[in-house]
């Protein structure tokens, strides 16, 4: 999931022109608020999308979940697959089709947030 994380960020950081954080830091700003007001808000959509893909990943890789887990901690995917082993109904298949309305309304906002005509106005 790391490489995933670092291939994102690092992809959104290659697009970032540097001469910016050092114009604001010769006039002035210092290296946390040069961070904030400057560097943030450029890399926020990679590191977005950062977030997106590592939630994605944690609940699709569920077999690495169960064995890194200790004694009384359980994720939320572990719960899933240990109720759809000890139960027939189909609470996890409405909770599925739950997951996937939250999954496009994010991709809904994402989109009108950060979507194509985000950088076709610059």
């Amino acid at each position: 999931m790391l490489p995933f994380i670092i291939r994102m960020i690092s992809s959104s950081l290659s697009n970032f022109g540097f001469s910016i954080e050092e114009a604001a830091e010769s006039l002035g700003a210092s290296k946390l608020g040069t961070f904030f007001t400057i560097v943030l808000p450029n890399i926020k959509s990679g590191i977005l999308a950062a977030v997106m893909i590592a939630f994605l990943e944690s609940f699709n890789n569920v077999d690495i979940s169960v064995y890194m887990t200790g004694p009384g901690v359980s994720t939320f995917p572990i719960q899933m697959l240990t109720y759809v082993e000890n139960y027939f109904e189909p609470t996890i298949s409405a909770i599925s089709v739950l997951l996937m309305f939250i999954t496009a309304f994010f991709m809904f906002i994402v989109e009108r947030l950060m979507g194509l005509s985000y950088y076709t106005k610059r």
